[in-house]
């Protein structure tokens, strides 16, 4: 650490020294496990240091090492770099890859052109493009390239292909293919195919409910709510809020501290236009939450005055992915625990209620109180045993 970051390095290039004070500053056995390996982190920044060039965000992707992304965000939060999109960087190097895979080069052409002027285009509109959009451009942009692939696999190109081969592929798998009606838009506006379109797409199955049976989704309301748990206060209001109200975990992942109000009448979540008021129950887990965050970056817990679950980066949330995991830890299977949740709700809230609380759209809102409807017509045993309006006991008991 010395001979890397001595007086005449430092005093040559100032901006080093916040390097070399975070890492000083870091635990002890993190920074050894940080140093040891030859094709850790360190080996990079050793490179980057000694070298005679400026550090930039080009030298640190071409290391292509593994733990590059923890390298930069000490980079990142010591100011040596400036901050920049890594989801929207990550996501146009995707594109890139991922059209190495379409063999005809006339079709390449076309799938980029396409994912360019549209998903690139409207990714980088975001402000910040968060993992749940990243995933909606990416999984379009994969069916795309599976009905060109289509195509190749009978001889057909997309200059070539005809209204019989579209129709086909729709035919043969999930209602979601048609979301390539915009891609073939493009082509027709383009002039590479002016005769395909996707004409009616399907209607998309209702939603599941009731994937967790009411008993166990009680159960694990009782134990996430139970005080004597040790659990992480921001944890236990994210699982509240996915048995409870059914919120995704990319919208949790995403909760801002400017999204969490409270005053001395109580606490307040929004997730659509209008806020969620939180039992008196959760309303406690909520200030808690709020007044306990931190994170560890590089060995060192850091202060983050934005998100309720900071993330890795500076100034990001956390993944949602790292925040289903430590839902999952605590029993939380944010799909079945949702599905559960939303039926409830669906059964007592009309659909324009629950949209504005919850933040889905309204159709969605009409799908799922079209979907508990349908599960009634079936005789679906919605509850155990005969009882109170689903959802009221808990909250009596449990949120008051």
């Amino acid at each position: 650490m010395n001979a890397l970051f001595s007086a005449e390095r430092l005093a040559a290039r100032p901006e080093l020294i916040g390097i070399r004070d975070a890492l000083l500053a870091a635990d002890g056995a993190y920074l050894y496990e940080f140093m040891k390996k030859t094709t850790s982190p360190w080996s990079v920044l050793h490179r980057l240091v000694a070298g005679n060039e400026p550090i930039t965000h080009d030298a640190v992707d071409a290391a292509s090492r593994p733990g590059t992304s923890l390298l930069r965000s000490l980079l990142v939060d010591t100011g040596v770099l400036p901050e920049r999109n890594e989801r929207l960087v990550a996501f146009e190097t995707w594109i890139e890859r991922t059209a190495l895979s379409i063999i005809d080069e006339a079709d390449r052409r076309t799938y980029l052109g396409f994912a360019r002027w549209r998903h690139l285009r409207r990714a980088r509109q975001h402000t910040t493009l968060t993992t749940a959009q990243a995933a909606g451009h990416r999984r379009q942009l994969t069916y795309v390239r599976n009905f060109i692939s289509a195509l190749h696999a009978q001889g057909i190109t997309m200059s070539t292909a005809g209204q019989a081969a579209v129709d086909a592929w729709l035919a043969g798998g999930p209602p979601e293919r048609a979301c390539i009606k915009a891609f073939l838009q493009w082509c027709r506006t383009n002039g590479i195919n002016k005769n395909l379109t996707v004409a009616s797409p399907r209607p998309s199955p209702l939603p599941a409910v009731l994937l967790l049976p009411e008993h166990q989704h009680h159960a694990l309301l009782v134990r996430v709510l139970d005080s004597k748990e040790s659990i992480d206060p921001a944890l236990r209001l994210a699982a509240s809020l996915v048995l409870l109200y059914g919120i995704r975990n990319y919208e949790l992942a995403a909760l801002s501290l400017a999204n969490i109000i409270t005053t001395a009448e109580g606490v307040w979540i929004r997730f659509g236009p209008e806020p969620l008021h939180l039992p008196a129950g959760l309303a406690r887990f909520a200030r808690e939450a709020v007044s306990a965050r931190s994170v560890t970056r590089v060995g060192r817990t850091t202060d983050d005055q934005q998100w309720l679950f900071p993330g890795l980066f500076p100034n990001q949330p956390i993944d949602p992915r790292t925040l289903s995991s430590r839902l999952a830890a605590v029993g939380i299977k944010p799909e079945k625990t949702r599905s559960t949740a939303m039926g409830q709700l669906a059964q007592q809230l009309p659909p324009p209620i629950l949209a504005r609380l919850t933040g889905i759209k309204a159709s969605t809102a009409v799908r799922w109180s079209a979907a508990v409807a349908a599960s009634y017509a079936r005789n679906t045993p919605w509850l155990d045993a005969p009882r109170e309006p689903v959802g009221t006991r808990d909250k009596k008991t449990f949120l008051n």
